[in-house]
């Protein structure tokens, strides 16, 4: 086949890896583009396959056992077989010293894991499209050397014709008196030299248009590559660049094909035509737009010294990149969180429940009943604080209900006016009507004081906080800048606006992230905000932030609204304790501390109370007492069966038996399908002994009924 009418998409491409899943992976994603593929899963087999194959480029896994992709590069460029052969390394390692090693190798470009589809074939097609046009200069170069040559023999050969014949000439001319024969046998040399000289010009008419018809081909194979291109001479003049880079250097810079181009961003052009170290692209941030450049010469001849540069728009690539480690890392920290809360809440469990026992003990002293009270109250703090890292970790769970947020924040209002410092205004504002959502209580109020004391601080001598409260229809969009994404629907807007300093526009991006804070050390922890949003976030919401040094910052929070007809406020809890009448519960808790203070408590609750460390044990006694046991409450996770399974296996086997989970290690949105399949209710730990009460009497008052508690 003619390399110049070869397309890329025909090419044969090696893949070296030695994880078989990413090895298929590849081969079925460039095979159903079009590829022909060889697959390799260690470093000598890539070797041999390459010097035999001779593929048209090679995808190179960086670590492998034995001869890892470097040194498998860097014999790949010894041996003159295979030297051409570009290779583009593919790897999990992102740290810029790997990618520096991996082009001092030999190696073009480099794929990070896990890599996107997209990618891989637009890097593989780019290159190929690249090594092609090499080739095809080179064999339209070698066709020219062997055209001119041909040529200057031609002519060479039509000089000594031409010299040969007039010597002919003029010994026929001398001879013409005696030898007419000899004057014919001049006439047809001379004929035959003529027609030499027509078929030249043929052939140079017939080459020149061969030129032109490659030189067309090498314009559409530019036109056609999805990266920037640019032809520049020595001095930066312009001399053609393909649509994308067109597009580009006319946006940002204002520049076109006849345009001396001295600069990309801060990167002179002197710089970008020196090469990088180790062959690296050069980063460059314009406007905004993050680009990768590299220039290479297309001659040697320092008088006629031509520049071939490439741009590659990288700005959505490395923000893709950039999201997806930011939500690496919030994954790792939240799953630790949740680990962390789980065994905290157990301790506290303990703590709450006995404390909450002895406060009821009748006669108490009234110093130690404050002490007692004090420590119920630092525990209930403990416990708020594992709420609102369950919150960042976006691993909590909500106990909803519908509720007018109107009313709600007039006496939030009044809450904050006592607490904040005087030299602060607070002013309520809002349309009339109502404001109704599906909403926990506890954390909207986290959210209203995250807030006010966020805009406190921004307003260290004093200032106004306005709260307004407002409605958006469903064919209005928002925007929310933590999660980026815009979403239609009908809201309920909470602004809250200070008159601080603002917050400067490079900070403005990050002010959600966990840990951030621009406090000084141990003046704040940076979970304020970053809760804010993860508790928004659960209530299906949104957040957006407005914020300058003339008008101060406002947070903007998007709630979905609800029907005003489907609003129905709780009935107040009750505050006395709500008693048994001697019914058994099956405690089942694989903590024997918290096992235990669930014992005592329900005990003074007049139940009668057995216990279990995990499923199997429970499963065990109720088929030796059968009609035993009116109501299980269980913990979700333990050893050998956890509170799931156990409810599945109780709705087989005692199916009449009402199950309540308790889980300080919260499982998602599982719990909440469980209630639909007949679970009774769940609970967060640490529980209240005043909720629990409340929650088993009025379970069993009403006999095997199922109830959801959201």
């Amino acid at each position: 086949m003619d390399p110049s009418t070869d397309h890329p998409k025909k090419a044969n491409i090696l893949i070296v890896d030695d994880t078989i899943a990413n090895l298929r992976l590849l081969s079925t994603m460039l095979e159903t583009n079009g590829y022909m593929v060889y697959e390799a899963s260690s470093g000598e087999t890539a070797l041999e396959i390459a010097r035999v194959a001779l593929p048209d480029i090679i995808l190179l896994d960086v670590l492998m056992p034995g001869m890892d992709g470097y040194s498998v590069c860097r014999k790949i460029k010894y041996d003159a077989s295979t030297l051409n052969i570009p290779v583009i390394f593919v790897s999990a390692l992102d740290e810029q010293t790997d990618k520096v090693q991996g082009f001092a190798v030999g190696g073009v470009d480099y794929i990070t894991k896990p890599f996107q589809a997209k990618e891989v074939l637009a890097r593989v097609e780019t290159h190929l499209t690249l090594r092609n046009l090499q080739r095809r200069l080179e064999t339209q170069n070698q066709q020219l050397q062997q055209e001119i040559a041909e040529r200057k023999r031609i002519e060479y050969a039509l000089q000594r014709a031409n010299e040969e014949l007039e010597q002919r000439v003029k010994a026929r001319t001398f001879e013409l008196m005696t030898a007419n024969e000899g004057l014919n046998s001049e006439l047809q040399v001379r004929n035959r030299t003529e027609e030499a000289l027509r078929k030249s010009q043929a052939d140079k008419e017939e080459l020149l248009a061969q030129v032109r018809k490659q030189e067309q081909q090498v314009r559409e194979i530019m036109y056609t590559v999805p990266e920037g291109v640019v032809l520049l001479d020595d001095t930066g003049c312009i001399i053609q660049a393909n649509p994308v880079a067109q597009a580009d250097l006319e946006m940002l810079l204002g520049t076109k094909e006849g345009n001396t181009l001295q600069s990309l961003g801060e990167k002179t052009l002197a710089e970008l035509f020196t090469p990088h170290p180790h062959d690296l692209w050069h980063d460059v941030v314009i406007k905004g737009r993050v680009f990768e450049v590299i220039a290479r010469p297309t001659t040697m001849d320092a008088e006629k010294q031509r520049w071939v540069m490439v741009m590659r728009d990288v700005t959505r690539e490395r923000e893709i990149q950039s999201h997806s480690q930011q939500q690496e890392r919030l994954a790792a920290v939240g799953q630790l969180a949740a680990g962390i809360a789980h065994d905290f809440n157990n301790i506290l469990a303990v703590i709450l429940l006995y404390t909450e026992m002895a406060i009821g003990t009748p006669d108490l002293p009234a110093k130690l009943r404050e002490r007692l009270l004090t420590i119920l109250q630092q525990s209930r703090r403990a416990s708020d604080l594992i709420q609102q890292i369950l919150d960042f970790s976006r691993r909590t769970m909500l106990e909803r209900r519908h509720m007018d947020l109107l009313p709600f924040f007039k006496e939030q209002v009044k809450l904050l006016e006592r607490t904040m410092p005087e030299n602060i205004r607070i002013e309520l504002s809002f349309k009339p009507g109502t404001y109704v959502v599906n909403a926990d209580v506890t954390r909207m109020q986290q959210v209203i004081m995250n807030l006010a004391v966020n805009a406190r601080d921004a307003m260290p001598g004093g200032g106004r906080l306005l709260i307004h409260l407002d409605r958006i229809d469903s064919k209005s969009a928002v925007e929310c800048i933590a999660c980026g994404k815009a979403s239609a629907g009908d809201w309920i807007t909470i602004q809250f606006t200070d008159t601080g300093t603002g917050i400067p526009a490079e900070i403005l991006p990050h002010v959600f992230d966990p840990f951030f804070t621009t406090k000084e050390h141990g003046q704040g922890t940076g979970l304020g905000l970053s809760q804010v949003f993860g508790i928004i976030e659960k209530h299906d919401g949104h957040v957006n932030i407005h914020s300058s040094n003339e008008t101060g910052t406002t947070f903007i929070l998007y709630l979905p609204s609800l029907p005003v007809k489907r609003y129905t406020e709780n009935e107040t809890d009750t505050q006395s304790f709500i008693r048994g009448q001697r019914q058994t519960i099956m405690v089942v808790e694989d903590e024997p501390a918290t096992r235990q203070a669930l014992i005592e408590g329900l005990s003074l609750l007049n139940y009668k109370v057995v216990s279990a460390s995990n499923g199997l044990e429970t499963l065990t006694y109720i088929r030796e007492h059968p009609k035993k046991v009116d109501l299980v409450l269980s913990d979700v996770v333990m050893p050998e069966m956890g509170g799931v399974a156990l409810f599945q296996a109780l709705l087989q086997a005692a199916p009449e038996i009402p199950v309540i989970l308790m889980t300080g290690h919260p499982l998602h949105n599982e719990l909440d399908n469980l209630l639909e399949s007949g679970l009774t209710a769940w609970l967060m730990k640490p529980p209240r002994l005043k909720h629990l009460a409340k929650l088993i009497g009025e379970t069993l008052s009403h006999g095997s009924t199922r109830q959801s508690k959201k």
